[in-house]
């Protein structure tokens, strides 16, 4: 006790700073409400709403009632990271060696944001590289406001087949998807079974391989995929 009341007024007597135990936090960096209350679009300022893109954190949350861009998607799945797979590459149709066609490539062109952000949400969870975006916007389509030319519809299939990782968590993740019954395929009598996603509503449907005669007489062969629509 002796010897720590010495040192104590030696520190005293050298710098009376040197025993004050006082600690000051710094402040903490707590960002304003900018956005007037409760609101669809609380949390996105002026320039997110018109671009349709809101950050949050490292990955770039799209506005899900924003109509986007072929650049705002691509950028954004970058940017997303999850390694999600598109057909035709970094290409989109209309463009370089897709210029003139819709086959073998996709446009995101007009897409909602709602309907990028449902297809990263299951990127993230299975890893992108087991799934392949197929069909967003491009090509001829069925109208209506729930469809792809709308950009409430994409199309995708698993990268690594029949039962593989992006089929098996649709159908059997059941914290997340939840079985809705049947549809009638394009051919009118064909079953397609649905799922639909619990936290967003989307509705997965899963169309088989079909050869069916289109409404100019023509016969047309669908591979196997997962036709989504955006609610």
């Amino acid at each position: 006790m002796i010897l720590l009341l010495g040192a104590y007024l030696i520190l005293y007597t050298i710098n009376p700073d040197l025993v004050n135990m006082r600690f000051v936090l710094p402040a903490l960096n707590v960002p304003a409400d900018t956005t007037g209350g409760s609101s669809a679009l609380a949390g996105y300022n002026r320039n997110d709403i018109q671009s349709g893109v809101r950050s949050t954190g490292s990955i770039a949350e799209l506005a899900s009632q924003a109509t986007l861009t072929e650049a705002t998607v691509r950028s954004n799945i970058k940017l997303n990271g999850s390694g999600l797979q598109i057909l035709g590459g970094d290409t989109p149709c209309g463009q370089g060696i897709y210029s003139g066609t819709t086959k073998g490539c996709v446009s995101f062109d007009g897409a909602r944001g709602a309907t990028v952000n449902e297809m990263l949400y299951v990127a993230d969870l299975i890893g992108g590289k087991n799934m392949i975006i197929t069909s967003v916007t491009e090509g001829n389509h069925a109208a209506g406001e729930a469809s792809h030319a709308n950009g409430n519809k994409f199309d995708t299939q698993g990268t690594d087949g029949v039962n593989g990782k992006l089929d098996k968590f649709i159908t059997q993740d059941q914290s997340r998807f939840e079985s809705v019954g049947t549809r009638t395929d394009i051919d009118g009598k064909t079953l397609v079974p649905l799922f639909k996603n619990k936290e967003t509503g989307a509705v997965w449907a899963l169309e088989p391989n079909l050869t069916y005669t289109n409404s100019s007489g023509q016969t047309q062969t669908r591979p196997r995929h997962w036709d989504v629509q955006i609610k």
